[in-house]
């Protein structure tokens, strides 16, 4: 995760409350995995629109999905 290219809320004990903007730090190759989890928090799963397209195709439940801006705990 960028820190400085992104807008986050945390709680008084350092944990995430809110992400206004998520901005991810470039990777040696150029491009990201279609799902991660971010180091700094990992409750939070990072997938791409093909790996969401590809669950909803498929008719699989049990995922939320959320924009950066729309997360909150």
């Amino acid at each position: 995760m960028d820190h400085a290219q992104s807008g986050i809320e945390y709680f008084d004990d350092g944990a995430i409350r809110f992400i206004d903007k998520l901005g991810l730090t470039p990777m040696s190759g150029g491009s990201y995995p279609p799902i991660f989890r971010l180091a700094e928090f990992l409750p939070v799963i990072i997938v791409s629109d093909v790996v969401k397209e590809a669950l909803a195709a498929h008719q699989i439940t049990g995922f939320t999905f959320y924009r950066p801006e729309d997360f909150s705990l």
